[in-house]
């Protein structure tokens, strides 16, 4: 299962999907036991951080 959802979040890199294949990252990570990484969306982050366009 896990193979399968690398080979699925390289694919989505591959084709520019970078939200998909960073939701996979985070499914990844839960299931191997690991804090995601970040899964918030890139416009939250923005705000965090102060820079609104």
């Amino acid at each position: 299962m896990l193979a399968e959802l690398e080979n699925e979040m390289l694919a989505a890199a591959d084709k520019l999907e970078f939200e998909r294949a960073a939701l996979l990252r985070d499914q990844i990570a839960i299931l191997k036991g690991e804090k995601p990484v970040h899964s918030g969306s890139g416009a939250n982050y923005r705000k965090r951080r102060g820079k609104h366009r």
